[in-house]
């Protein structure tokens, strides 16, 4: 899916069941997630500054994200904890990328699976509307559609290249030096033809 986390947390942790989904089916929370990934850990105060929030408005989304085991709250020393972030805590990730829903997903899960694929596709509007003009030499958005009528080979081929690439993306969370920061949002889904009515 969807950052600097600790060394022994694995490259890509599987969240399944129907809580994770709920807890993606936000934007709010995928800007958190997101946010998390590309800067690292960081109080409340400093994740809501880095996606325009107000630090108010997430302790709920933290809350849920804790709940399903997207982040875990560190509290400082000699500081109280009483509720995710509050009193200087750090939030952070409790892997640097997830996987999200079961495998291989029962019909029960769909529905959820679709709120989720909703609110990723809300969220890259939102980001398609806010991209900012390309800088001189670089290239600003793409946006690209196609409908194809593909056979088993064809399938795999373009499942192949879209795990290729979602294994580039996952390992350039980090920010460094002469890079910029970019989002992809990818659906991949096959169509009921449409039967066209005899006149």
């Amino acid at each position: 899916m969807l950052g600097a986390v600790a060394a022994r947390a694995p490259l890509r942790r599987r969240l399944p069941g129907q809580r994770a989904l709920a807890s993606v089916a936000s934007p709010a929370r995928l800007e958190i997630i997101e946010q998390l990934q590309a800067h690292g850990p960081a109080s409340v105060s400093a994740l809501a500054a880095g996606i325009g929030r107000a630090p108010d408005s997430l302790y709920y989304h933290l809350r849920e994200l804790q709940r399903a085991g997207f982040v875990e709250m560190q509290a400082q020393s000699g500081a109280r904890r009483s509720g995710p972030g509050r009193n200087g805590a750090t939030v952070r990730l409790t892997a640097p990328d997830f996987a999200v829903g079961a495998a291989r997903p029962a019909p029960a899960e769909h529905p959820a699976r679709r709120r989720a694929a909703r609110a990723l596709l809300r969220l890259a509007g939102r980001e398609l509307e806010a991209a900012p003009a390309p800088a001189p030499g670089r290239r600003g958005a793409s946006v690209v559609r196609v409908k194809a009528w593909l056979g088993p080979r064809e399938l795999e081929q373009a499942r192949r290249l879209l795990r290729s690439l979602d294994r580039l993306l996952a390992g350039c969370h980090a920010r460094t030096e002469g890079r910029d920061l970019y989002a992809f949002t990818h659906v991949f889904v096959p169509l009921q033809p449409k039967v066209r009515k005899r006149s």
